[in-house]
């Protein structure tokens, strides 16, 4: 029954988009002394991961990967990015987790992976369809945790997210830029 349980430090955790939330997340798993892999567009260096790699590596890394996490933001590359292809070259044992965009995962795909224990379990914030609708079969799993969509709830959420709009504000007033979350319109985030 020992061999269920592992140590942080010892699991394969793969990181799906390092931008600021997933290097923050990084850099918690860091302090517990778990030092992630990281997937973002083309593979370049972020700080806070043991290494990255591209979107292109991606199969290749999920399938060594005890944890997979996503946070990528929705755009035509991502979309269904997470299929039955993407599941089944997964390990057994693994778990997934979605709390980037939900169109991301094709969700009848994820049922049939995680029916078939194509894949151990998955933690999943967030849907093609909200609310998932209450006949869906993936509530009778017992291999999956439902949650409705609150990831990116944190204490003081308003104060942090107006501090950031007051800044933008203030920066764009005076030189037209924007100084924090700007998005590219051709990359989609």
């Amino acid at each position: 029954m020992a061999d269920n349980y592992y140590m942080l430090q010892d699991l394969r955790i793969l990181i799906i988009g390092t931008g600021k939330i997933g290097q923050q997340l990084a850099s918690y798993l860091n302090f517990f002394d778990n030092h992630p892999i990281g997937i973002n567009t083309n593979g370049r260096t972020i700080d806070s991961f043991r290494k990255t790699f591209s979107l292109d590596q991606l199969e290749e890394q999920a399938s060594i990967a005890d944890i997979v996490i996503n946070i990528l933001p929705l755009t035509d590359d991502t979309y269904h990015l997470y299929n039955k292809g993407f599941f089944q070259n997964m390990k057994e044992s693994a778990t997934f987790i979605n709390v980037g965009r939900g169109p991301s995962v094709d969700t009848q795909d994820l049922y049939q992976a995680l029916q078939n224990n194509a894949i151990a379990f998955a933690a999943i914030d967030v849907f093609e369809q909200e609310p998932l609708p209450a006949d869906h079969p993936l509530w009778g799993l017992e291999n999956i945790l439902i949650t409705p969509h609150i990831s990116g709830f944190t204490p003081h959420f308003q104060k942090k997210f107006m501090a950031v709009f007051f800044e933008n504000f203030t920066t764009f007033a005076k030189e037209g830029e924007l100084t924090e979350n700007e998005v590219s319109l051709a990359s989609g985030y």
